[in-house]
């Protein structure tokens, strides 16, 4: 619910700090805030989040370029580094190009425009430009340091046409596609003249062209109808099909071809900027004649656009639109004190044009923004399978959920509250309990890796789940549950143990029920036999082996330090998890071995022997070990990403020097009496 509030008084700031009177401004913040609030915008929260912090940078960016002292300058340039961090939490690839384009096309014109109007130097203008250059990424180390630190040891580092190689070669199906994702077609602004959908508005529409007789902002109309446009045509299907075999190879490239819809959103952003100007011109406007020939473009184009969405039912809201078009023109050329009549307008005209649109009649096929239907309450309420979990979740083990047929999405699509009970989608981590499916760009390689070779199956690259677990995954995952809805599944029982799995679940929750997987592994073990790989790949080859058994043997990527004893024999391990990113385990071990923990590996866990620091080894290519000398020992594991430190302080550290340089410029214009 902020994001379009926040959306549109972004804009209504971003206007008013060029100048522009407030009615206009109101009119400008008003499309963006109503285009995401009455539309699926809004639920998509990372671009809802772009556009609404985009706003907000632009609005605090104008606050640098007009500032008249250094001390102001540097002031608004850390609060309109703090909002381009904003955009890059909200969506760190696309969401960031178009918020930086926005950003860059506004300070752009403005620098060049208050050179060419005496207001600035050319030198100025360059320090300006230097100033925000740097302080964008100096002020937000600690949101970038630690995700581009971090980036390379996950799927979505690697790129999708790495992860779809990958995939085919573990699973030997694609399921990425074509090369280009979900593009637009060249009628997509169609859409923004009619409801449903993102609505726009006759007129906005009408008003995002009227700038183009006013000398007063034609610069910023030219700068952001530059922006726009370019976005426009990067949305397009035919420009990504046609850029594809230039650019799909680079890291960058492929961001962009897996799916251009998503720069519809700046077009979007632009054309409203377009109508708070285009509004303002108006308002400025002196005959009738001069008011006409700014709505000219506007009409024409919002006549092409409703020409091209195909209207059957909209004749009383056309010809509603236009004559209050041409009603609030009149009474502002007649009445200026009535100014506001046209943010109000724009206003009821989107929000009753909104409303009907919502009617499923309206458009076949069409499904409406509906009032939630999600008790959230009860989707946080823990059930009896998540309590008998929770309870039990200290000493380690995971379960899965199961079901016999799932689509390469896994439970992605299954959200309902009848799938409540499998507590997939993540849903453990509400309640704090441990699972091993999900649906991650950011999961590690590793893990992303392992869960195809083991269990070959088509999945979409975000995807983790299992249909049919070896012993091995049962084994390296500790896997001590199944939830399921019906019998449990042949391969709970499969685990090297006493017995069968019970045909009676533990507990049941309506259709799923909890089993117990008997003989599963602990989450740490010792183990006194190990053998060493040179590389993760041939680690990964080793445990696909049929012959291969976790119980008995390790698999080390590199010399552990240790020698290897002759006698065999497994020692004992009591396991504890301290929170979510460390654990105690009690070992006793009479020969070397290696002490195996069952978390997947990453280079930032750490690991103590009697608090000595201790080298951490990837084991068995999915987890992790510790070489344990004889004896009876605490072992400490923790995660610890210095990265995350180093940008905190990196922060804190650019921000504080920035606010000092702002008080001693200030201090020094102030004894200048400047």
């Amino acid at each position: 619910m902020l994001q379009p509030v926040l959306a549109g008084i972004g804009v209504y700031w971003f206007l008013r700090g060029e100048q522009l009177d407030r009615a206009a401004s109101t009119v400008g913040g008003l499309c963006l805030g109503l285009v995401i609030a009455h539309s699926v915008i809004a639920l998509g929260l990372p671009f809802a989040g772009t556009l609404a912090w985009t706003a907000m940078l632009l609005a605090s960016a104008a606050r640098v370029v007009h500032a008249r002292a250094w001390s102001g300058r540097v002031g608004w340039a850390i609060v309109t580094a703090a909002c381009w961090g904003q955009v890059a939490n909200a969506h760190l690839s696309n969401g960031l190009v178009m918020g930086s384009a926005a950003l860059a096309a506004y300070v752009g014109a403005a620098l060049v425009r208050a050179v060419r109007r005496g207001a600035m130097s050319p030198r100025e203008r360059v320090e300006v430009g230097g100033l925000m250059l740097a302080t964008l990424p100096l002020v937000n180390l600690a949101v970038l340091l630690p995700r581009l630190a971090y980036l390379p040891s996950t799927t979505i580092g690697a790129g999708y046409n790495r992860l779809d190689a990958w995939g085919r070669a573990l699973t030997g199906v694609s399921t990425r596609g074509g090369v280009v994702g979900y593009a637009a077609t060249p009628s997509w602004p169609a859409g923004l003249a009619m409801p449903p959908g993102p609505y726009l508005g006759v007129l906005a529409i009408v008003l995002s062209l009227a700038w183009w007789t006013s000398p007063r902002y034609r610069w910023l109309g030219v700068s952001f109808a530059g922006f726009g446009a370019l976005f426009y045509l990067l949305s397009l299907d035919g420009v990504a099909t046609a850029l594809a075999p230039l650019i799909s190879n680079t890291s960058w490239g492929q961001f962009y071809v897996h799916e251009p819809y998503r720069f519809t959103y700046a077009a979007i952003f632009a054309l409203c900027v377009l109508a708070g100007l285009g509004a303002d011109s108006l308002l400025r406007s002196t005959s009738l004649r001069a008011s006409l020939e700014m709505l000219a473009p506007g009409a024409a184009l919002w006549i092409l656009l409703w020409a091209f969405a195909s209207p059957r039912r909209e004749a009383g809201l056309i010809v509603a639109g236009i004559a209050a078009s041409v009603l609030c023109i009149a009474e502002l050329r007649r009445l200026p004190v009535l100014r506001w009549s046209l943010p109000a307008i724009v206003a009821l005209e989107m929000t009753i044009a909104g409303v009907i649109g919502e009617n499923r009649a309206y458009v076949p096929d069409y499904q409406p923004l509906q009032a939630p239907t999600v008790d959230a309450a009860a989707y946080v309420r823990p059930g009896p399978i998540s309590d008998y979990l929770a309870a039990r979740s200290g000493g380690g083990g995971r379960y899965v959920s199961f079901l016999p047929r799932l689509s390469q999405w896994g439970f992605e699509f299954l959200q309902g509250p009848a799938y409540w009970g499998a507590l997939a989608n993540q849903r453990s981590m509400i309640f704090g309990v441990p699972d091993v499916d999900g649906y991650n760009p950011t999961q590690s390689v590793r893990y992303w890796t392992f869960v195809r070779a083991l269990d070959p199956k088509p999945m979409h690259y975000n995807a983790a789940f299992f249909s049919d677990p070896r012993p091995v995954v049962l084994d390296l995952l500790a896997i001590r549950w199944v939830v399921t809805s019906g019998a449990p599944p042949p391969w709970a029982a499969s685990v090297p143990s006493t017995g069968a799995i019970p045909a009676t679940p533990l507990l049941v929750d309506g259709p799923w029920s909890l089993y117990a997987i008997p003989g599963a592994a602990p989450e740490a073990s010792g183990v006194t036999r190990w053998t060493t790989v040179a590389t993760p790949a041939a680690a990964l080859n080793a445990v696909r082996a049929a012959a291969f058994d976790p119980e008995h043997i390790v698999v080390l990527e590199g010399e552990p330090g240790l020698a290897m004893s002759t006698a065999t024999g497994n020692g004992a391990a009591v396991f504890t998890m301290n929170g979510t990113a460390s654990a105690t385990v009690v070992a006793t071990t009479p020969v070397p071995s290696q002490l195996l923990i069952r978390i997947p590996y990453e280079k930032h866990w750490h690991a103590w022997i009697d608090g000595r620091p201790t080298p951490m080894m990837p084991a068995d290519y999915l987890d992790m070990a510790v070489a344990l000398p004889p004896g009876h020992h605490t072992v400490r594991i923790a995660y610890s990403d210095p990265t995350i430190g180093y940008g905190l302080a990196g922060s804190a550290v650019s921000v504080l020097a920035l606010v000092m340089a702002s008080i001693l410029l200030r201090r020094r214009e102030s004894r200048s009496g400047r």
